[in-house]
């Protein structure tokens, strides 16, 4: 199997696929029509040809009639006297045809020759009688009349004389298997002695077929041979001089030669045949082209000629022109449209590969693009500048990609950075929560066995150890229950069960369970609460839960200082939902209980307040911190108080700066927002807080 390849490759081979073949098919196709113009003209002009061999044997035989009649009436001839009649025909001789080969007197009683211009007339058959049939000659039709002039032909050996003119032909060789002979056309004309007698003599005159191997003379035609045959289908004129005397059905393509003669004489009749034909003219010859007439038979005089029929007593003339010759000119044109190809070629091959990089180099240009992104480099936008509007969009849209796949891909690795920081968390809050949880169970169980193996020395020494076991134990359930509401709220299980309550108690209930740590670190604790009664809709062990978590942090975290507590009413920062309950009290008032808790402990990088509300994160994660916890306190707390619709928030200065922890609840309308706002002012109006308890 190929592997791919490139697109300018591609376009280059598909595009030269197509154009190539049409290309050479076009060229074929007009290589053809040239060689068919080329034939047609020549086969018009062979028709053209043809048609005046026609007439011109026409005239000939005309002239012979009038030469013959003026003769057999010269006085000479009438009156006898054949020293007087000899000297009068070689006179005539010089005024005929060169075609005339000679004239004769001969008896008719006795057949003597009485007076004649031939050296010898034993080839043109001299003893003529109407009514014989010589052998070689054509005999008389028998409804002429005896006494009119009467021309026949007969085929004689060529005369040695001419014999030299018979090798011009410019199609074939002579046929080595027959005779070479020629037409001849045998004029007989009677002569009376006196007007009314019957004939004694008889005028002959000999003369050989005209136009045989004629050059027409013309330019545009390039055929010197000739073809014809009579009303009998014999040949009297051939290109080759061994088919003449023959029938027509002895050419070796004569089944080609009857199907265009039949054809076109049903189709035109005596008209000229304007269709090419090509046959052979032998089995050895080269092809020849033709063009052919038909005429009436021109030994017929006009009184003869208008006794027969339409297509009767009709002559077969052709013009035959030597294929190759015909299409002497189309060599030239083959060259010229080789030429012609090999530019068309070249200047198709550079046109593709100019078209094909111009196509090609957008494609090029996008792929270089996607090339540099899989290598990890950093490309500029791609420009949409390109001719093709299908590009500049293609480009946009690869821009637009480029830009979602870098956010997409800044987002994955945050979040990958997230997930490692988490995966180490995880890892960091497993190794401390195993610290916790081993830390108070070493200490349950090294009190209890102390108890048990009686090394108290005393009643209260037992109790004291047995005070720390029950210690060690509410810590470690305090970290089993952390673990276990972060699992729940995770999983969607946790239950609130709201009701209206005092924010005031319930804070000072939280403080209350952090008074020892508060009293032991010897911290001053500020208290401002307010007078009035703060109500608010909530789940109050749950909110307990996250003012310990709180104000437990505090305390944690600061060695030396104070704390403060303040509880003030104001405008929600909160987003509202009203809920659709049927209680209008429970609704939220547009108010809220905002908690605030301050210490002056170690406080806490702004960088990382946002991440301190995530499970598992401390700012100290180590085994080895100063202060124990497992880091799911303030987690669980945001949870919790999302729960209710309030909101947590840390701030702080900087390390060793303090840190305060705002938690703001919604206040319900059952919670009157004038004396709220009134009572819980921190401040009176000389500036002095309203209730301040210090500790």
């Amino acid at each position: 199997m190929f592997g791919p390849i490139s697109f300018r490759r591609i376009l280059l081979s598909r595009i030269l696929l197509l154009s190539v073949p049409v290309l050479l098919i076009g060229q074929f196709l007009t290589y053809r029509q040239v060689r068919l113009s080329l034939l047609e003209a020549t086969h018009d002009g062979l028709v053209q040809s043809a048609q005046r061999k026609g007439e011109d044997l026409s005239r000939f035989l005309t002239t012979l009639r009038l030469s013959a009649s003026v003769a057999r009436e010269a006085s000479v001839v009438t009156m006898g006297d054949f020293a007087g009649s000899e000297v009068f025909f070689k006179h005539l001789m010089t005024q005929l045809p060169d075609n005339v080969a000679c004239i004769w007197l001969e008896s008719i009683a006795d057949r003597r020759v009485l007076a004649n211009t031939c050296e010898t007339i034993d080839p043109y058959v001299p003893r003529y009688m109407p009514e014989e049939q010589t052998a070689g000659v054509t005999p008389a039709k028998p409804d002429r009349d005896p006494e009119a002039i009467q021309i026949q032909t007969f085929f004689a050996p060529i005369p040695i004389a001419q014999s030299g003119q018979r090798d011009n032909s410019p199609i074939a060789s002579p046929r080595p298997s027959s005779p070479e002979v020629v037409t001849y056309f045998l004029l007989n004309a009677p002569v009376s002695p006196a007007e009314g007698a019957a004939p004694q003599y008889v005028l002959r005159l000999t003369a050989q077929l005209p136009l045989e191997h004629r050059n027409s003379g013309h330019s545009s035609l390039v055929s010197n041979a000739t073809l014809i045959a009579d009303t009998a289908n014999t040949i009297l004129s051939y290109p080759i001089a061994g088919y003449v005397g023959h029938h027509l059905n002895e050419l070796p393509d004569y089944d080609r030669l009857d199907q265009l003669t039949q054809e076109s004489s049903a189709e035109f009749a005596q008209r000229a045949v304007l269709s090419s034909s090509i046959f052979k003219l032998d089995d050895q010859t080269r092809q020849a082209i033709v063009g052919h007439v038909r005429i009436v038979d021109p030994t017929l005089s006009p009184q003869e000629a208008d006794q027969f029929d339409v297509g009767e007593a009709e002559w077969m003339i052709m013009s035959v022109a030597d294929l190759e010759l015909a299409l002497d000119n189309l060599v030239a044109v083959r060259g010229v449209m080789v030429n012609l190809v090999l530019l068309l070629l070249a200047a198709n091959l550079a046109a593709t590969l100019f078209l094909t990089r111009d196509l090609a180099r957008p494609i090029e240009r996008l792929g270089r693009y996607a090339r540099n992104i899989e290598c990890n480099l950093t490309p500029e936008a791609l420009p949409a500048r390109f001719t093709i509007r299908e590009f500049n969009q293609l480009a946009a849209v690869m821009n637009a990609s480029i830009e979602r796949l870098k956010s997409w891909a800044n987002e994955l690795s945050a979040a990958w950075q997230n997930a490692r920081q988490a995966n180490q968390l995880k890892n960091e809050f497993l190794t401390t929560i195993s610290h916790e949880l081993r830390t108070p169970l070493n200490g349950i169980i090294g009190s209890l066995r102390l108890v048990r193996d009686g090394f108290c020395e005393d009643r209260e020494e037992e109790l004291d150890f047995l005070q720390r076991a029950d210690d060690s134990a509410l810590h470690l359930l305090a970290i089993i229950d952390d673990i276990l509401d972060i699992s729940k709220i995770e999983a969607g299980t946790v239950t609130m069960i709201p009701e209206f309550i005092d924010v005031r108690k319930i804070t000072l209930e939280a403080i209350e369970l952090q008074q020892h740590e508060i009293e032991t670190k010897a911290l001053e604790l500020k208290l401002s609460l307010g007078d009035s009664n703060v109500m608010i809709y909530a789940d109050p062990a749950k909110l307990r839960r996250v003012l310990v978590n709180v104000v437990g942090n505090a305390v944690k975290f600061t060695d030396v200082g104070q704390i403060s507590v303040l509880i003030q009413v104001r405008p929600s920062t909160l987003p509202r939902s009203e809920d659709q309950l049927s209680d209008e009290r429970i609704k939220p008032s547009g108010l809220c209980a905002a908690i605030e808790v301050q210490d002056t402990g170690i406080g806490i990088d702004p960088r990382v307040h946002d991440k301190l509300f995530e499970p598992f994160v401390m700012v100290d994660g180590t085994t080895t911190r100063k202060f124990g916890g497992t880091g799911l306190g303030l987690a669980i707390s945001r949870n919790l108080l999302e729960m209710m619709d309030g909101h947590i928030a840390i701030s702080s200065l900087g390390l060793n700066r303090g840190t305060t922890v705002t938690i703001e609840i919604p206040l319900s309308k059952a919670q009157t927002p004038e004396p709220a706002l009134s009572a819980l002012a921190p401040h009176d109006a000389t500036g002095q807080p309203n209730r301040q308890t210090t500790m």
